[in-house]
């Protein structure tokens, strides 16, 4: 046979093993593409260890993020401030609760000048990237405020009512529900509920009114307080406990 009628079928050959290698190329560079879009999504630093379970703390600036994970770790273990946040990366501490060792993660608080127009989107990459090992989040609220639109808003913003992640509400800083110069008689809210206090018939209103503007997160509501006495603090820990073990 004339050697240049082998010429198509070695050519048509290269061509489709040439067609083969770019396909086996383009595939492993979209994998590899598909990796470092992983790695290099916009989310916050974080500090500490994340290994384990982690439970992450939301919510404001001011609302007392830090000051309940201290509570729960049972000394001070985040750094507070009276005046301004003192937060601004993602810091993990690690302590036992209920006999189990989890991270918990207190997130920069939101809707203060410092907080960047990406600041939803960074939270949540970083909370999807970490979504394995996340636990529960909790979103923290002030019981003083008059409405919680914007808190609302913010889990929307970050897509978790479509995420199988719990969430709970912690109501915190309850002593300042009214009357503020009325304290608490007992440091537990099942029992504070029944005294039939002013105090104890607005926080229960308050805690009714958050249910209702949370509903479509079907998630439960506790109210606490970090006086110089913590009240509720057991029953917010016995719920950690639940989510944790």
């Amino acid at each position: 046979m004339p050697f240049w009628l082998l010429i198509p079928p070695v050519l048509g050959l290269g061509l489709g093993l040439g067609k083969l290698i770019h396909r086996i190329a383009t595939a492993e560079t979209a994998s590899s593409d598909s990796k470092l879009a992983d790695i290099y999504l916009p989310r916050f630093e974080h500090k500490g260890n994340t290994e384990g379970p982690l439970v992450v703390m939301l919510g404001r600036t001011g609302v007392g993020k830090s000051s309940l994970i201290n509570m729960l770790a049972g000394e001070p273990m985040m750094k507070v401030g009276a005046v301004a946040s003192t937060t601004r990366t993602v810091e993990i501490v690690r302590t036992s609760i209920g006999g189990v060792s989890a991270g918990f993660a207190d997130t920069p608080g939101f809707g203060e000048a410092h907080t960047s127009p990406g600041y939803e989107k960074r939270l949540r990459n970083w909370i999807m990237h970490h979504r394995s090992k996340i636990r529960l989040l909790v979103l923290v609220l002030q019981a003083d405020n008059k409405g919680y639109a914007d808190d609302h808003a913010f889990l929307h913003q970050l897509s978790l009512i479509h995420e199988a992640v719990p969430l709970l509400l912690v109501l915190n800083q309850a002593d300042k529900v009214m009357p503020v110069r009325k304290s608490f008689k007992h440091s537990s809210w099942s029992v504070e509920a029944g005294t039939g206090s002013q105090k104890a018939n607005n926080l229960r209103v308050k805690v009714q009114e958050v249910r209702r503007q949370f509903a479509d997160f079907h998630c439960d509501v506790i109210p606490t307080s970090l006086t110089d006495v913590p009240f509720n603090a057991a029953a917010f820990q016995s719920s950690i406990e639940n989510y944790l073990c």
